[in-house]
């Protein structure tokens, strides 16, 4: 693995993650709420770090009706269960490899990709990658190609922020 300190992954996430702010709402408001809003709604008030695999389990579609603030506040307790729980599937795990799963050509990226993805910090980015690399020859979540991919686009989302921050001076 391409790790450059003698952190554990786990103690990276929870470093890289720690100062990240609980978001101040969830989902887009709307009358009555979606399903995927009551999945979302259950996260409310809850610390990333104290999120379970049985949570995310129960509510696997919150991980689509979460606004950008909220996703990237909940993403790293998405890994750090799958880390936790390695060779066990989990519809989150799955729906979040699904979306990196991308073109190599970030004009067919959607909205919700970049959204989501695009303004994460170095170490951010960097802690997915060594996520992607440490699934590796489970395939329990993808095959090698799709891995592949995921670790691709990631790379591709890092420098995608890198080019806006620099339009943004």
């Amino acid at each position: 693995m391409r790790r450059t300190s003698k952190m554990t992954l786990l103690e990276q996430i929870e470093h890289v993650f720690a100062d990240r702010l609980m978001p101040s709402h969830l989902v887009e408001e709307r009358e009555p709420a979606t399903p995927e809003q009551r999945d979302a709604l259950f996260f409310s008030g809850r610390d990333w770090r104290e999120i379970t695999w049985q949570d995310w389990e129960k509510h696997p579609d919150a991980f689509f009706a979460f606004v950008p603030e909220a996703f990237i506040y909940y993403l790293p307790s998405i890994i750090r269960v799958a880390v936790k729980n390695p060779g066990q599937w989990l519809g989150a795990v799955d729906a979040l490899l699904r979306v990196l799963d991308r073109s190599p050509n970030s004009y067919h990226w959607d909205n919700f990709i970049e959204k989501r993805f695009v303004g994460l910090r170095t170490e951010e980015y960097e802690v997915i990658k060594d996520w992607i690399l440490s699934l590796s020859g489970t395939n329990v979540f993808a095959d090698e190609d799709t891995l592949s991919r995921c670790y691709e686009t990631t790379e591709l989302l890092q420098n995608e922020t890198k080019r806006v921050r620099v339009l943004l001076r």
